[in-house]
């Protein structure tokens, strides 16, 4: 594939990411890491490029095992940033435990969405993946008395948000970001897996939990199979894939045994989630080299929207060479939350994406409405968007582009 968007001065780098990205048991991996790294003259593209997607952990250590002559100073930065990954990962494993035996002594089941857990999954390794919070779900049944324990552990809701008015809005939002007083851990806490119940609830009703390990012999509650991969498919999708490291996640997944992708086909096509997984597919088999069957690949090639919807991705991946934030663009995140309306099918899907559109959570963290001036929020939107992103852009653009650069290789 050729990714138009990044100049031939810059590709070297880019394609020895998307090469540290591969799953790393796939016998291929080791192979393209070597012959990209031997490519690479900017190296400090690379540094910006593995921070950028968030895969300093897996560019550490498919480096390590590479014979290539990477720089020292590369070593180092990324080791320096793998054991912040590590480190942050094991404070969060142990969150996840404290916060798992406070929710069985409540008598709520929770479940734990990506994070440390997910690194343990894929990888068998808690620092390997890159998080930066918990993903805490719960039946909406006990979403006052959730919001109450993590009040009781010292969690307070964002925006200033009572835990009791976190519940008069769970037809509108699918999730609320709690934030620890102490500690700064943040969770955000789901109800639904995504904010458009028609793209959510044909696959919460398929959802399969186990005790998975988190280290230290102790286990926590979270999806596993299929419809884990399917969850991360979904949510990837409502990123458009911005970061590497989800399409990565998919990769080590399907690379579990060949008839991996075709199970998560004849799941995405009883849960009506065609288009996200076919996007996925369809990325990490251009980006990763995931192998899939000819019957597949041309499949997913000839379908336009899973083409197009692959097409922004690549978009989003690959912004600013792929080493700047979509939010540090004038129009980054437009194109993506359009892309929403692809996902689904149906004029189901495209009103309740439309009724999403009209407010956020982040609106309402802005100002707090009573719930039946809700309809406000509609016409606050465009006022609220160009605040956020006035806002955002003047954070990135007062930074000087030395001072960039350092940040870049920290």
């Amino acid at each position: 594939m050729t990714l138009v968007t990044i100049p031939s001065s810059q590709r070297a780098a880019f394609d020895l990411v998307l090469s540290c990205a591969r799953a790393p048991n796939r016998p291929t991996t080791a192979q393209a890491v070597d012959q990209a790294a031997r490519r690479v003259e900017d190296w400090h593209q690379v540094l910006r490029v593995t921070r950028r997607h968030r895969i300093a952990g897996l560019a550490h250590q498919a480096l390590a095992a590479s014979a290539a002559p990477v720089p020292d100073f590369v070593r180092e930065t990324l080791a320096r940033r793998a054991g912040a990954i590590a480190r942050a990962g094991l404070m969060l494993a142990n969150e996840s435990i404290k916060l798992d035996a406070a929710f069985r002594a409540a008598g709520i089941e929770v479940g734990f969405l990506k994070g440390p857990v997910l690194s343990m999954q894929l990888y068998g390794d808690i620092g390997r993946r890159h998080s930066r919070d918990l993903d805490l779900f719960v039946d909406p049944a006990d979403l006052t008395a959730a919001t109450g324990v993590l009040q009781r552990l010292g969690y307070r809701a964002a925006g200033g948000m009572a835990v009791d008015g976190v519940s008069d809005w769970v037809q509108r939002l699918n999730q609320w970001d709690f934030r620890h007083d102490e500690n700064g851990t943040l969770i955000e806490l789901h109800w639904r897996l995504c904010p458009n119940a028609e793209l959510a609830g044909p696959l919460a009703a398929t959802l399969v939990w186990t005790d998975a390990d988190i280290g230290s012999g102790r286990t926590i509650r979270t999806l596993s199979a299929e419809p884990l991969a399917a969850y991360l498919c979904l949510h990837g999708g409502l990123h458009a894939w911005s970061r590497l490291k989800w399409l990565a996640d998919i990769d080590v997944l399907m690379s579990v045994d060949p008839g991996a992708p075709q199970r998560l086909l004849a799941l995405a096509d009883r849960v009506g989630l065609q288009r996200p997984v076919g996007q996925a597919l369809w990325l990490a088999s251009e980006l990763l080299d995931m192998p899939l069957d000819a019957v597949t690949r041309d499949a997913l090639a000839n379908d336009r929207t899973v083409r197009k919807l692959g097409e922004v991705a690549l978009d989003t991946i690959t912004t600013g060479d792929g080493a700047t934030e979509l939010e540090e663009t004038a129009l980054g995140t437009t194109r993506v939350r359009l892309s929403h309306f692809a996902l689904g099918r149906g004029w189901r899907h495209w009103r309740a994406q439309a009724l999403l559109a009209l407010a956020s959570g982040e609106d309402l963290k802005l100002i707090r409405l009573p719930k039946h001036l809700a309809f406000v929020y509609a016409l606050l939107r465009p006022v609220f968007w160009a605040i956020r992103k006035a806002t955002a852009l003047k954070a990135g653009g007062a930074r000087p582009a030395a001072r960039q650069d350092e940040r870049a290789v920290r």
